[in-house]
């Protein structure tokens, strides 16, 4: 490797076939992160001509990069992760230092934010690619992890759990101020 830049290559093999290991991105280009796949066409999170992120669909049949076609496009928010739940991108957001969850289409069609209590760290998001509910954790400012159950279907949120035994924090308040810089 060159310095420290995030850049990485992906190899895969087909276990139906026991053949050897098929390279797919190997240009050391970019920064890859498989997110999933749909039959042959793999998706991945990628930083190559996007440092903001961005989500990329490949048919591993033409895998050339004049096949790719980009799904999510870079946006002004940061992609910190994205998953393949409920057939569907869960795609976390770094939102003017806090995170933001938003979800896709596989075509890349913007569905819906799911919402979430502003000024958050997610620290977890647990679900299958089938699956019709994920659960999301989440800390803040004023509280400890809690972990929430999101349904999919009617775009509800459900508090798993939480601690309840903490100080009130109602005379708290966070917000988040702008400076412009000398």
């Amino acid at each position: 490797w060159k310095g420290t830049e995030n850049k990485n290559r992906v190899y895969y093999r087909d276990e139906e076939k026991k053949d050897g290991f098929v390279h797919l991105l190997t240009d050391d280009d970019g920064q890859y992160t498989f997110i999933g796949n749909e039959g042959k066409t793999f998706y991945f999170t990628t930083n190559f001509n996007a440092p903001k992120e961005k989500i990329i669909a490949i048919d591993i049949e033409k895998p050339e990069k004049a096949h790719w076609s980009d799904v999510v496009a870079e946006q002004d928010d940061v992609i910190s992760f994205a998953k393949l739940m409920n057939h569907q991108f869960v795609v976390g957001f770094l939102h003017h230092a806090y995170d933001q969850l938003k979800i896709y289409e596989l075509d890349g069609t913007f569905h819906q934010e799911v919402k979430l209590p502003k000024y958050i760290s997610l620290t977890g998001l647990t679900g299958k690619k089938s699956a019709t509910e994920m659960l999301i954790g989440y800390t803040s400012y004023l509280a400890p992890t809690k972990i929430m159950k999101y349904d999919f279907a009617s775009n509800e949120l459900e508090m798993v759990l939480e601690n309840t035994n903490l100080f009130p924090t109602e005379q708290f308040e966070t917000t988040q101020v702008f400076y412009t810089s000398k």
